[in-house]
């Protein structure tokens, strides 16, 4: 604001603003913006506004997000790419109105687009022997509604692959929920008193309202830690005030020490006058060797590599099943991204499966082996 009133200052459009007053704004928010350094899109290359979005037609709330999201999955270097994607994802989807949730499914199809070297060119092309991620899937299923024009057809048969599709309003056709039945399963599986908010929480999105229950159960209740302090380390000799247990305690971070053998270290606080002692991992310096794993053979349709970086959620199958073209054989996910991997022909047999749940997987990795 500064620059722009700077600029026409002495002109016609002259604003009349006092630049000692802009610039006792500009201090203040400089702080404010130092507190909620941890979600500044500035920290991951975004610095300036982008009149590429007439173009590209990424939404504004998602433009910051899907860069954060494209650097965790390792493809910083192709956010170009991935823009001039997006535009072609939303012409390949039907060139549809991006809101939560389409034009997540837009991101998605442009990430997964560049991962596998896509465009719109060589996309029927590709499509049958790829797995797209869920969200892509369930968009051309109908399970977000129906496009106000359509789908396209020929691209939406290329997707599903045979899957099933929806009519109408899908939430016209959810089968009604039991509710004091699911409580009484979330608290046996989560050994919690469940509230209302947890109970629709758990049916929108279930597996990241377990995810976050079993970060829980490791961590505890971090919601009352300072949000910069949960993102970014504390500082020796630092404090903050946490409600705990609805009261207020002072928590003092006085030093840690080197880093023993095992790798872990001992961290030293102060709380509320008594000092306290917490050995953790130092995963900083951690020594463990990354796994790496072998590469699927490009071109060889006995086996199936990872269309993308991310962890193995869960395998459906296992060695010496027989599987059909088109049977569902494990979900990958990554950024909350999940793909569903499908055998790409068939009859074949499962041969061998490197990667079990919770492994971490490099795009091309080799994750089922057919005979």
């Amino acid at each position: 604001m500064g620059a722009i009133c700077a600029a026409v200052e002495g002109t016609e459009q002259d604003t009349g603003i006092d630049p000692e007053s802009i610039s006792g704004m500009s201090d203040y928010w400089e702080q404010v913006r130092s507190h909620y350094a941890p979600f500044d899109c500035a920290l991951s290359g975004l610095k300036t506004t982008s009149s590429d979005a007439l173009r590209t037609e990424i939404p504004g709330g998602q433009y910051s997000n899907m860069h954060m999201q494209t650097v965790s999955l390792g493809l910083a270097g192709q956010w170009r790419q991935i823009k001039d994607a997006y535009a072609e994802a939303n012409k390949i989807c039907g060139d549809i109105i991006k809101v939560t949730p389409s034009s997540k499914v837009v991101g998605e199809l442009a990430q997964f687009m560049v991962q596998n070297g896509i465009d719109r060119d060589n996309f029927m092309e590709k499509a049958e022997n790829l797995s797209f991620p869920s969200s892509v899937v369930e968009f051309f299923q109908g399970h977000i509604g129906q496009p106000p024009f359509g789908f396209p057809e020929d691209i939406r048969e290329a997707v599903l692959k045979g899957a099933p599709v929806l009519n109408g309003r899908p939430g016209a056709t959810l089968e009604p929920i039991d509710w004091e039945a699911l409580r009484a399963s979330l608290e046996a599986r989560h050994e919690i008193t469940m509230t209302e908010v947890d109970l629709v929480s758990s049916v929108m999105y279930p597996r990241v309202f377990d995810e976050y229950m079993q970060f829980r159960k490791e961590y505890g209740d971090v919601s009352g830690l300072p949000t910069y302090c949960y993102f970014d380390a504390m500082v020796p000799g630092e404090d903050i005030t946490v409600d705990m247990y609805g009261r207020e305690v002072k928590i003092k971070f006085v030093a840690k020490s080197s880093t023993f053998p095992d790798g872990t270290r001992d961290v030293y606080f102060n709380v509320s006058g008594s000092p306290r002692t917490v050995n953790v991992i130092d995963m900083s310096t951690s020594r463990a060797k990354v796994k790496t794993h072998v590469k699927a053979e490009p071109g060889n349709p006995k086996q199936l590599g990872a269309p993308m970086q991310g962890n193995v959620v869960q395998v459906k199958v296992k060695v010496g099943d027989e599987v059909e073209k088109g049977t569902p054989l494990m979900i990958l996910a990554a950024m909350k991204m999940e793909t569903a991997l499908t055998a790409p022909a068939g009859p074949y047999k499962i041969q061998s499966l490197p990667l079990a749940p919770g492994d971490y997987c490099e795009a091309g990795d080799l994750l089922v082996e057919f005979a």
